[in-house]
């Protein structure tokens, strides 16, 4: 499976915590790309920075998607289109989003470890989806998430 950890969107105010987080999670999405059985061959969470996003509309609720159509993405936006391009398929994703007023209060040197918290936190969320996505072992996955947590930071509270 093909794990992509992003930031959606900053804002001026989460510019700098964006930077602080965004090699963590690009390293945590390279370990989280391997085999955790079931349907889904591509996951995809979005860490929202942009707080005013929480006051028109909750975070994106977890979807499973049989083919995200990227091509006519792409063709809509008048980009071109890459001659070997393939839509992906079997794709899960969802977003993340802090709360504000407490990401405020944690230092930057902590920051990161906070907000790949939250990500551990709501990636509970596999685990009840976990048999419509034909077995998935959400449990392994958030060990891994939990494990990358512990090394960096090691004295974190599990959620």
């Amino acid at each position: 499976m093909e794990c992509s950890i992003s930031i959606g969107c900053v804002d001026q105010g989460t510019t700098h915590i964006a930077d602080q987080v965004r090699p963590h999670l690009e390293q945590l999405s390279g370990r989280l790309c391997q085999g955790y059985s079931g349907l889904m061959e591509h996951l995809w969470i979005n860490l929202e920075l942009c707080p005013s996003n929480a006051d028109h509309r909750p975070p994106w609720t977890f979807r499973f998607q049989k083919r995200v159509a990227r091509k006519n993405n792409l063709k809509r936006l008048g980009l071109p289109i890459p001659l070997h391009a393939v839509d992906p398929t079997n794709v899960g994703h969802f977003s993340v989003r802090p709360d504000y007023f407490e990401l405020a209060q944690v230092p930057l040197s902590g920051v990161s470890a906070y907000l790949l918290n939250v990500i551990h936190r709501e990636s509970k969320l596999l685990e009840r989806e976990s048999a419509r996505l034909g077995g998935f072992d959400a449990k392994a996955f958030r060990h891994d998430i939990w494990t990358y947590i512990d090394e960096n930071w090691p004295s974190p509270k599990r959620t």
